[in-house]
């Protein structure tokens, strides 16, 4: 209960960090996105903790990591155009992380099996909000003025590498879940 409360919590302060750069609220902005990243770094590790580990979080929980992406996503259009976002590195982002809600979906409704997030699933959710903090930071504070930071486009392509890995990672242990269940010919 309290793990799916923490993670609803960090879907609602997402929607809240969207209503902040919409307005202008930079510190509110920046506030609910620090929540939503340490949201989700405590919900797993309590529910492990509390014995809570329910299918409803395990669903809940990537629907979340997508959300805050979807939004980070939606501010770096939003400061710095379409044209920082269409290319090939976004669309691999989002196709693997779309990719990824599809196969653990689709591993439970047919089954009845959690495709684990696994060693480079962490890595992957761990380097995204990382690499998201940075181009937050950089648009807002130009955190580059006292730091190296990398440029948006190679932001973008780190995560891309990070979202296609990982995607093929939860493929195929979806894929072994599959071959288990399926009897033998």
């Amino acid at each position: 209960m309290i793990p799916n409360l923490i993670t609803l919590s960090g879907i609602i302060t997402t929607l809240i960090y969207v209503a902040g750069y919409l307005t202008g609220h930079i510190y509110v902005a920046t506030t609910a996105a620090i929540w939503t990243m340490c949201s989700d770094f405590l919900d797993g590790k309590i529910a492990r903790i509390l014995k809570q580990e329910t299918t409803f979080g395990a669903v809940l929980d990537p629907i979340n990591d997508r959300l805050f992406l979807t939004a980070v996503l939606g501010n770096i259009l939003y400061l710095n155009g379409a044209e920082a976002l269409f290319n090939v590195w976004t669309a691999t982002i989002v196709a693997s992380e779309f990719g990824i809600i599809v196969v653990v979906v689709i591993t439970l409704a047919v089954f009845n099996k959690k495709v684990k997030v696994n060693f480079v699933g962490k890595i992957r959710q761990v380097g995204h909000l990382i690499l998201m903090g940075m181009a937050i930071a950089d648009s807002y504070y130009e955190l580059g003025r006292f730091a190296p930071v990398p440029h948006l486009y190679s932001i973008l392509q780190m995560m891309a590498l990070l979202s296609f890995t990982a995607f093929v990672f939860y493929l195929g242990r979806a894929f072994t879940i599959c071959q288990n269940k399926l009897p033998a010919e």
